[in-house]
């Protein structure tokens, strides 16, 4: 599952459909077998949607704000003598949040 975009299970509809036709053919061959089994699995998951939680996104972006408002806030009074290292934090965790929604929605970031 992921943390910030989900792959939602497809109707049960479409899952009954394909394990219908499944059951309905004449059993594959061993070298057929993995081909039908592809066919199969790729038309139920095509059926599954994309589902953005957008509470966990606006979560993940008021974190990065609040990073950001303290690089700023550290910055402008000059609490320190080099902020570089608060900015770059802010700016990594826009990396992350970016990277999970990005990951997730294209099935790199795991399953």
């Amino acid at each position: 599952m992921g943390l910030i975009v989900k792959r939602a299970q497809p109707p049960a509809d479409a899952v009954r459909e394909s394990v219908r036709t499944a059951l309905r053919a004449a059993p594959p061959s061993d070298a057929d077998m993995e081909r039908r089994v592809s066919e199969l699995t790729a038309q139920a998951q095509a059926q599954a949607k994309l589902e953005l939680d957008p509470r966990r996104l606006l979560i993940a972006f008021a974190l990065f704000a609040v990073l950001l408002a303290l690089a700023i806030l550290i910055d402008s009074q000059e609490w320190v003598k080099d902020p570089a290292p608060y900015i770059g934090l802010a700016s990594t965790a826009l990396g992350a949040v970016l990277g999970f929604v990005t990951g997730e929605a294209s099935g790199s970031a795991g399953s």
